[in-house]
């Protein structure tokens, strides 16, 4: 499906989208990574992605590409009609910006689901409130990290916004450079609960094309599986299970 470049790397082309970090690479190797017999299949593979770059080769990002990325998927249009359903966020910071909050409501209000990462700033006291935002806002679900054994990871943030959690531990998936590597960090949850998004878009637009955010928000809610020993401030609903 192609991409486009939102930063100022390769001056600023947007046709050179080039991942130099294998952040994005892992994430949407955990989304669709095609099972071509190596050694991974993605949760999702039949997804089709438009990768959107709007972190430079340094690790950094702007508002202003955010915003741009944000409403580009929004109006995304495929030669065959085809939009964008779900937007994974595997990014996020500490500071709000109004113009990128109204760009979240925009790709809202076009029906689309919109997952992030809750951060990896967390001290581990399930009572401290740590804020990312995209994840923060609450027209994006927000996505903690657990371990093999579904314990909140100590790194994740902890806060009332939270939503569901997802694997985010040593996570293997592919990398630049035609490599597989193992991640850790709530970037690596947040893809995990966006493919369940997709899968369920998947499975019930034969049977109700006009879905819209909130009824996808529901139906993984209704599949959550609930973490009781722990506080919602560090699992939120839970994690997902479909099966």
């Amino acid at each position: 499906m192609g991409g486009y470049n939102f930063t100022e790397d390769d001056e600023g082309n947007p046709s050179i989208y080039n991942d130099y970090q294998g952040h994005g690479t892992h994430v949407s190797g955990i989304i669709a990574a095609t099972n071509n017999g190596k050694c991974l299949v993605g949760v999702a593979p039949e997804s089709q992605l438009p990768i959107l770059k709007v972190i430079v080769q340094k690790g950094k990002g702007s508002f202003e590409s955010l915003i741009k990325a944000i409403r580009y998927a929004a109006d995304w249009i495929g030669p065959t009609g085809k939009k964008v359903n779900v937007i994974n966020m595997s990014l996020g910071g500490s500071e709000t910006n109004a113009e990128l909050h109204r760009a979240i409501k925009y790709a809202r209000s076009k029906g689309i689901v919109l997952v992030a990462a809750a951060g990896n700033e967390g001290d581990g006291n399930s009572e401290t409130i740590e804020i990312s935002y995209l994840g923060y806002y609450k027209e994006v679900i927000q996505v903690d990290s657990i371990s093999e054994a579904r314990t909140p990871s100590k790194f994740s943030n902890t806060n009332v916004n939270l939503d569901f959690v997802g694997p985010g531990e040593n996570i293997l998936s592919t990398h630049i450079n035609s490599d597989y590597v193992g991640l850790t960090g709530t970037s690596m949850a947040s893809p995990f609960v966006a493919d369940a998004a997709a899968l369920i878009i998947k499975t019930l637009k034969t049977q109700e094309p006009h879905l819209v955010p909130m009824f996808v928000c529901d139906y993984l809610l209704f599949h959550s599986k609930p973490l009781g020993e722990f506080s919602i401030n560090q699992v939120g609903n839970g994690f997902i299970q479909l099966k």
